[in-house]
């Protein structure tokens, strides 16, 4: 059974299932709005997705097991006040921990003192895997993709962008692909720039084998598009926080910042360096 809670999109539960079945997958669940009747549910297991469905499941008593599937640390995605303060409590309750990644297996089980068990996000190889091989020609520019989902402010595109700026200072030879989101709030940049919006798996996977040099950074838990663009053999450029230095091999990818002045000198270093490029792909390639 699938309860969601709070719905917002539908007025039926119908509707709701609906949308599972043509959006995502068949499912062979049956889909209900959280009530008072969740109270009355027996089942072997319940499982939060989000802090706030973990404040649902935290008295119920008809379960065998009470899991909470951690998709970040969610405290960190508000400024503090009462969202913060009730996403941090979560991690106080008597849940066990299922984590996307292990760092948040390690903050669960080290920080929170919770049962943890973590798992490796992982791409679908069958949509992205290297499909061109070519050399980039001298004369060419470097391109680079850039994860530009600015309304997702743990993504820190503005950390991107000021080090793209600070590149655009000393250099023109390279032009920049943004995606992830529709329509950018700027329309101009000092260096050469595309927004090529929301795209598909295939249309992702083109862009990162077209492409020279990706960008995707994350101040919180790992996005899985570090993956997807090193299954297609582009050499990657991660923000360096603590969750990036535990998933990530240090041969795997270049870590840079937070200071913009760093992140525009690895981009210039990696540009300069076709030899560092195939290393880390190579290696990047073997890991994912």
């Amino acid at each position: 059974t699938i309860w969601i809670e709070r719905s917002v999109h539908h007025t039926t539960e119908r509707e709701a299932w609906e949308t599972i079945v043509k959006y995502f997958q068949c499912v062979e669940a049956d889909v209900r709005f959280v009530s008072d009747a969740l109270h009355q549910t027996s089942a072997d297991v319940v499982i939060a997705t989000a802090w706030s469905t973990a404040w649902c499941i935290k008295d119920l008593t008809g379960f065998k097991a009470k899991m909470y599937f951690v998709q970040d640390h969610e405290p960190e995605f508000y400024p503090t006040g009462a969202k913060a303060i009730l996403a941090r409590q979560t991690y106080d309750f008597d849940l066990g921990c299922i984590c996307a990644s292990p760092w948040l297996e390690e903050l669960m089980s080290k920080r929170y003192g919770r049962w943890a068990q973590g798992f490796h996000l992982a791409y679908e190889p069958d949509q992205y895997f290297v499909a061109n091989e070519q050399e980039k020609k001298p004369d060419q520019p470097t391109k680079i993709a850039v994860y530009g989902r600015m309304h997702t402010d743990r993504r820190c595109v503005q950390l991107a962008l000021a080090g793209l700026e600070i590149l655009a200072q000393t250099r023109s030879d390279f032009e920049v692909h943004f995606f992830g989101q529709e329509n950018l709030p700027f329309s101009e940049a000092p260096f050469a720039a595309f927004n090529q919006g929301v795209l598909r798996p295939d249309q992702l996977a083109d862009l990162y084998n077209e492409c020279d040099l990706g960008l995707c950074f994350s101040g919180t838990n790992y996005s899985l598009v570090p993956q997807e663009m090193m299954a297609c053999g582009l050499p990657l450029i991660e923000l360096d926080t603590e969750s990036t230095q535990a998933i990530f091999p240090t041969d795997t990818i270049t870590l840079a910042g937070p200071a913009p002045v760093d992140i525009a000198d690895k981009i210039s270093k990696l540009m300069d360096s076709p030899e560092a490029r195939k290393t880390q792909r190579a290696a990047a390639l073997a890991w994912v």
